[in-house]
């Protein structure tokens, strides 16, 4: 006997399980079935003669229900037993809804009303409808012939807007289609987040909830909202008796500030806020931020973070810790964030104040790349040594406490017996003036900022042309000099003007075409990748080529490349040029700097190109003369 009562309220349990849950979609859809028949049945009414009108009736008539918005009908709706006995099965579990066939003369029984029954076979049919079908959406129009998009409107802009003076919520949004022939309820839904600090990751989301429906307004007012750090998203869908919409985009976050916190300019900020260090996970990063007390004592700090595409995260933090900083884990490393502090004082009533923000940000590849900008000048001879000025831009960051240099031969076409060896300096400036350079050589600058733990070196290479074409500042000259012929040949020549530029397919180098009447003269175009520096490209050109195309398949992408073009006489270097490209396939905008250019500055793109037809125009006439 157990064993038959243990598996009948088994198989009841299994039975309910079965049953569609209850579907706010489906109730509205009832409801706005009710509203439509109780304004039928009443133009229905006024048609017949006056005799046969019980005088119920006729004072409901005056009310001017039939001229009523269907908003006012549904306030009116629960005072009136016509309108309200259609209601009932609305709001009802599918459960007991589709417990057997009887089940709607069960439910209106006690109040024997036609209308209550006609709403229970209603909604009954829209959730049988629901639990036969297999493709999710096929529940959106209750009658396959009909015509949903003109019946039911469709739903954008929906915004969330605090209304600071209530405490409350306002939600809003558009409608187009649909007529106001018949009522339109819309039902509205929430989400909420909680940031989880530990793991930075929104690990407690909410399920989708029934918030409030509204009819025929496209506004409402949202209350009982949590104000513990949760953020919200919205959505709404219109419901009427044919069917309903599908959910309309999800409003952004939305997070209800809380009113006890007051911004205080006299309130003094946390002092030297800034990142101590960093230790890379695998794909991740943890962050140490430091900070020192300000002036006046503080109950404590709040610490903030946000990145471009993610929810703020906000920390408390006591000022009784013993040392000033605090780690953020799980930091993405392909994400720029920003970090902002503020001293609390928590005065009687929990009052909350605090002090404005100081803020830092970060990038983890500013971190990677330690330097902007470099830049190295043409080298020139000065006093008995060849020199080379190197600059670059600081970055705003007070752990560099200074740069170590050096730099050395990788590679010389002379007769020099003594190479190569390496060259050491250090600086605190964001210039130093590389000295001790040879002809003919390609030197490798190494650069790293000392004080910043995990920063990468930077490496860079340039080259030191021949004796006769560095520049001479100063009285002295160097003996090399004496051939004037050899070097009135090669300083008559035009510059090469290098330049690059970018397409979808690839990068293309242009230059100029004036020394193709100079014999035993050739081209060589080198491309390194920094800061590695591993050559992809070496190659030899003719006098008479003037551009060279490189695909996006030979060069691997987001990486800076060090181009050079160099014009050889035999083994010396009679030309060059450098220009440092930050390889990014999305921005077509050159980022170069100038090598051991010729001219005194970078023209333009149009104008290069107007120059280039004009200089091979002024040729093609001549070989014809």
């Amino acid at each position: 006997m157990i064993v038959f009562l243990c598996l009948q309220i088994l198989f009841s349990i299994i039975q309910v399980l079965s049953y569609p849950r209850y579907n706010s979609l489906i109730s509205a859809q009832c409801k706005a079935r009710c509203l439509y028949e109780y304004r039928t049945y009443h133009q229905q009414q006024r048609s017949l003669p006056s005799m046969f009108i019980d005088g119920k009736t006729k004072r409901l008539l005056t009310t001017n229900v039939l001229t009523l918005p269907w908003r006012s009908i549904w306030e009116r709706c629960p005072r009136l037993i016509t309108c309200s006995s259609c209601l009932i099965p609305c709001d009802l579990e599918p459960a007991l809804l589709l417990a057997n066939e009887q089940s709607c003369q069960a439910i209106c029984s006690t109040l024997k009303s036609l209308e209550c029954e006609r709403s229970c076979l209603f909604i009954q049919k829209l959730y049988q409808q629901q639990s036969n079908c297999l493709t999710g959406n096929c529940q959106f129009c209750s009658s396959p012939s009909d015509d949903c998009s003109d019946k039911i409107p469709q739903l954008y802009n929906v915004t969330a807007i605090e209304r600071k003076s209530r405490r409350t919520v306002k939600l809003k949004w558009n409608a187009n289609g649909g007529k106001n022939l018949e009522p339109v309820f819309y039902v509205i839904e929430a989400q909420w987040m909680l940031p989880n600090v530990e793991l930075n990751q929104y690990e407690l989301v909410s399920k989708w909830g029934f918030v409030k429906e509204e009819v025929s307004h496209t506004k409402a007012i949202i209350r009982n909202i949590q104000r513990d750090n949760r953020w919200y998203r919205f959505r709404v869908a219109a419901v009427t008796r044919h069917g309903h919409s599908g959910y309309s985009t999800t409003t952004k976050p939305f997070r209800l500030t809380n009113q006890s916190q007051i911004l205080s300019s006299v309130l003094d900020p946390p002092k030297n806020f800034s990142v101590k260090s960093y230790q890379l996970n695998t794909d991740t990063m943890n962050m140490t931020l430091y900070w020192r007390k300000p002036d006046l004592p503080v109950t404590g700090y709040q610490i903030s973070w946000e990145s471009e595409s993610s929810l703020v995260n906000s920390i408390d933090i006591s000022s009784s810790l013993p040392s000033m900083e605090f780690t953020i884990p799980f930091l993405s490393l392909d994400k720029s964030y920003q970090f902002k502090i503020r001293s609390i004082i928590i005065s009687e009533g929990n009052r909350i104040q605090m002090s404005l923000p100081t803020t830092i940000n970060f990038h983890y590849e500013d971190e990677y790349y330690s330097l902007k900008h470099l830049h190295i000048s043409k080298p020139y001879f000065l006093n008995g040594l060849i020199k080379a000025n190197l600059s670059w831009t600081k970055i705003s960051d007070d752990r560099i406490k200074q740069y170590d240099i050096h730099w050395t031969e990788s590679e010389c076409h002379s007769d020099v017996l003594s190479c190569c060896y390496r060259r050491d300096a250090v600086t605190i400036q964001n210039s130093f003036q590389l000295y001790d350079l040879r002809y003919n050589c390609t030197y490798l600058v190494n650069i790293k900022p000392v004080g910043l733990k995990g920063k990468k070196t930077f490496e860079i290479s340039f080259n030191v042309s021949s004796c006769e074409l560095t520049d001479v500042y100063g009285s002295i000259h160097p003996p090399c000099q004496n051939d004037r012929r050899t070097i009135d040949t090669f300083s008559s020549l035009p510059p090469i003007d290098l330049i690059v530029t970018k397409n979808q397919s690839g990068l293309i180098l242009f230059w100029q075409n004036g020394h193709s009447f100079v014999n035993d003269i050739l081209y060589q175009l080198t491309i390194e990748q920094l800061p590695n520096r591993r050559e992809t490209i070496s190659v030899k050109l003719s006098p008479k080529i003037t551009n060279y195309f490189i695909p996006y398949s030979e060069i691997e992408e987001n990486q800076y490349l060090n181009v050079t073009l160099s014009l050889l006489d035999k083994t010396t270097i009679r030309q060059q040029q450098s220009i440092l490209i930050n390889e990014k396939r999305d921005d077509y905008s050159l980022t170069s700097f100038n090598v051991n250019s010729s001219s005194s500055s970078i023209r333009t793109l149009h104008l290069l190109i107007f120059i280039h037809v004009i200089w091979i125009s002024t040729i093609m006439l001549r070989d014809k003369q």
